[in-house]
């Protein structure tokens, strides 16, 4: 049930930035792709209380980078990062649609 909330979440911000499977488990460092994954790991914990290790497995990345990308984007946010601000509202829109699509 868990990996189902986490595959979910996943499907809609892959929807949202336009994304392929492949590029969001890709460990990339484009930017795109690097913000999408770090949106996913704010969502992740805060919207989902999903544990950083259980995070990290499902994404089969360093607990590390679960913890820097979520902080990074909670300084972003406490800087009011107008389009950080706007993403994560549209986001939370599609998951409250539960459809994941607009």
């Amino acid at each position: 049930m868990q990996s189902e909330e986490l595959e979910f979440l996943k499907l809609v911000i892959m929807n949202y930035f336009d994304l392929d499977s492949k590029d969001f488990f890709f460990k990339s460092r484009l930017n795109n792709i690097v913000y999408a994954r770090r949106i996913f790991f704010y969502l992740a914990d805060f919207h989902l209380n999903k544990q950083h290790k259980f995070i990290s497995n499902y994404l089969e990345c360093p607990l590390s980078s679960v913890s820097f990308g979520k902080n990074k984007i909670i300084r972003l946010l406490a800087s009011g990062d107008k389009e950080l601000i706007n993403d994560l509202k549209q986001i939370k829109k599609l998951l409250s649609n539960k459809n994941g699509k607009g």
